[in-house]
């Protein structure tokens, strides 16, 4: 694994490597891997995933070996975890990115209402997520006989 120096700062899109990043309710952990790749390490990132690594192993095919290259980057990988943006700790002057579909169910989440509570405010939304923008993720379904 090659160690970054301090000077050193990689980005792919939105993230840098000089980030502190969270992703929380990772299916495969393949869009965990994509800027842990980009940058060559990743213990400024910590994905977390509701299902424990028993279910990832039944649900996803390359979730484990995923999380095993996470895991040689040096990522915090979290199994059944709530983990939420609340969890990290604030400082004046941080953001955070919010990625998901905006369609019914998950419209229903109200991530706008859940970050105001939080004393967070909406900076910049973009309509579109860009898929080519993250080499090797891929979209898994959380449940079901689609899930792979």
């Amino acid at each position: 694994m090659k160690v970054m120096e301090d000077s050193e700062i990689r980005i792919i899109r939105h993230y840098s490597s000089k980030h502190k990043i969270l992703l929380v309710g990772e299916g495969d952990f393949s869009f965990s891997l994509c800027p842990a790749s980009a940058f060559g390490s990743a213990t400024n990132i910590t994905a977390t995933s509701l299902d424990s690594e028993d279910e990832l192993s039944k649900k996803y095919m390359d979730a484990m070996v995923n999380v095993s290259m996470l895991t040689r980057f040096g990522c915090d990988v979290q199994h059944e975890g709530s983990s939420s943006a609340s969890a990290v700790r604030r400082k004046r002057g941080d953001s955070y990115h919010t990625q998901h579909k905006t369609t019914y169910p998950f419209s229903d989440w109200e991530i706008k209402r859940l970050a105001k509570a939080e004393g967070l405010k909406l900076v910049k939304a973009e309509s579109k997520f860009e898929l080519s923008h993250y080499p090797g993720y891929t979209n898994k379904r959380g449940s079901g006989w689609t899930s792979e």
